[in-house]
């Protein structure tokens, strides 16, 4: 018989926007060996209502207050939570980013607490501006978070180690799986090794966020390589810069409940030489995941989470943060000049993605953990 997950979630896992869709490749992935059971939002829209009116208030005395972090918000969920779950059935909690669900929640099954990053990591690197408050409340959280967790996975070596720096969690009860693709077809060695190389070197930048995600570095990188007497295309996806030029194609958006906006994705992966993305700020990017599954080597800066996604020489490169678009240009030249190196850049970065940035390495890892918490349960 199937072990029970209780999904901890206030939006449906299985709604392809729910955290990018990252959600939604859990179920998947663990409806292989468990019975999924969501346990959705607690039905305290009238507080939430409340509180935000009171946050309201005080932005009018502390323009720097967040009210993402209430304590009293998060006691609450708990609180109904604790009682929610006295009537369901099931033998392990897991709650992806969830931390202000499980801070105060009671109960005597194992909670499995997974994320990206920390809040720690976040200040100051995705959020700005926090007041005083914000960032007591916000830490406070985060720790008897991960204090009531039986175990916490994190998806980079990153954010796990901020875990233990700054929250005092023991390593022991830390996990790093890192994720794998949000799409649904993955090409084969055969299809992979058909490729083959045009007269330009064709550049894709995938990115909603285009100053974080670093699209004006790329665009130099662009021009940077016309100088160099190169020819050479550059995709923009998910952004929509005010850019007119030759060379360059902008696709501001592909949705991927779209079956043939999902096509044109893996027809980019499959006939792009290079991933380019230099991101200012990143936790564990899904992207990366599907450019491996593709043989797409990457250029990317290094940041957060990322050297648990891109190993330098193997799937591709991570730039010094500081490095402009003439840096990115000068590698992505050597890269694709030299067909011995890039050919193996594509080849090592299948591999990475079949030893590591997969979902079935996921559950295997995530099975691991499950079984040990059950063990120690009984």
């Amino acid at each position: 018989m199937k072990k029970k997950i209780g999904f901890i979630s206030k939006d449906n896992p299985q709604n392809i926007q729910a955290w990018s869709g990252t959600k939604k490749s859990f179920c998947s992935i663990l409806h292989k060996k468990y019975e999924i059971i969501w346990i959705g939002s607690c039905d305290i829209k009238l507080i939430n209502y409340a509180l935000k009116v009171r946050d309201f208030i005080k932005k009018f005395f502390d323009k720097n207050s967040s009210g993402s972090q209430s304590i009293i918000y998060s006691k609450l969920i708990g609180n109904k939570l604790t009682r929610k779950l006295k009537k369901i059935d099931c033998d392990i909690l897991f709650a992806p980013v969830a931390s202000r669900e499980i801070a105060y929640l009671r109960t005597n099954k194992p909670i499995v607490y997974l994320s990206d990053a920390t809040f720690k990591l976040m200040v100051d690197y995705y959020w700005f501006g926090l007041s005083k408050t914000s960032l007591e409340v916000g830490n406070g959280i985060e720790k008897r978070a991960l204090e009531n967790a039986n175990h916490v996975i994190y998806s980079s070596i990153w954010a796990a180690n901020s875990a233990t720096n700054d929250y005092e969690i023991n390593p022991t009860k830390i996990s790093v799986i890192p994720f794998g693709p949000n799409i649904k077809k993955i090409p084969n060695m055969t299809e992979i090794n058909q490729y083959k190389k045009g007269e330009a070197i064709r550049l894709l930048f995938m990115g909603v966020d285009w100053e974080r995600k670093g699209g004006k570095i790329a665009v130099e990188a662009f021009y940077e390589l016309r100088k160099m007497g190169l020819k050479v295309e550059l995709v923009i996806v998910g952004s929509n810069p005010n850019i007119v030029e030759q060379g360059i194609k902008i696709i501001p958006f592909l949705d991927k409940n779209n079956d043939d906006h999902l096509n044109k994705i893996y027809e980019l992966l499959s006939q792009s030489d290079f991933l380019i993305l230099p991101t200012r700020a990143e936790c564990s990017p899904i992207v990366f995941c599907e450019a491996s599954a593709y043989g797409l080597p990457i250029i990317t800066s290094d940041t957060g989470g990322l050297s648990s996604y891109v190993e330098n020489g193997l799937n591709g490169y991570r730039l010094p943060l500081e490095n402009n678009g003439f840096d990115y240009a000068k590698k992505i030249k050597e890269c694709f000049e030299d067909d011995k190196k890039y050919f193996e850049l594509k080849r090592l970065a299948r591999e990475k993605y079949n030893n590591e940035l997969n979902w079935n390495k996921w559950l295997l890892e995530f099975d691991k953990i499950i079984q040990m918490l059950i063990k120690e349960n009984t």
